[in-house]
């Protein structure tokens, strides 16, 4: 069998580099346009995906009086330094039992650190949200088509004559 070397595999991995990094850059391209075309669409509402595009391990136990908890990464539609953008917000998942009954599980869930811009996150996160992007646009959609709905029913509401 024929020994590989560090010499023989550095070259591979570097032309790899050079496409990944090619194939970043149209990436960051195709969200950079996305959230152009939401700003300059002055939607202003916050929306997040419901599909985490990224988690970390569970840590902790399950016994009755343990927690366990891990993270996930959201992306979403939202204000973050004043500017609307798409974003990365951390969750944080604690499971455990009401006061250790085992019959009785919980989760909860906490916003973990500020909000990131989605084009400032980690080349794994933009990637992840790339694929997920048609979903959450799709998902976006009918949001806003479904909050236009619930203002237009109570601006009419608003709008009408009171009767005497």
């Amino acid at each position: 069998m024929t020994e590989v070397t560090f010499e023989d595999l550095l070259p591979t991995i570097e032309l790899q580099a050079q496409r990944l990094n090619a194939a970043s850059d149209r990436a960051n391209a195709a969200l950079a346009a996305v959230e152009k075309r939401l700003v300059g669409a002055n939607i202003g509402l916050e929306f997040w995906h419901h599909i985490p595009i990224d988690a970390s391990d569970t840590t902790g136990d399950l016994a009755p009086h343990a927690l366990s908890r891990y993270t996930k990464q959201v992306f979403g539609f939202a204000r973050v330094g004043g500017k609307w953008c798409l974003a990365v917000k951390t969750v944080r998942i604690v499971h455990g039992f009401y006061e250790g009954e085992m019959s009785q599980p919980y989760q909860n869930e906490f916003v973990d650190d500020e909000l990131t811009p989605l084009l400032s996150a980690s080349r794994t996160l933009r990637v992840n949200a790339v694929g997920a992007m048609s979903d959450f646009l799709a998902r976006f959609s009918v949001f806003v088509a479904q909050t236009v709905e619930a203002v237009e029913d109570a601006a009419s509401k608003l709008t009408k004559a009171p009767t005497k």
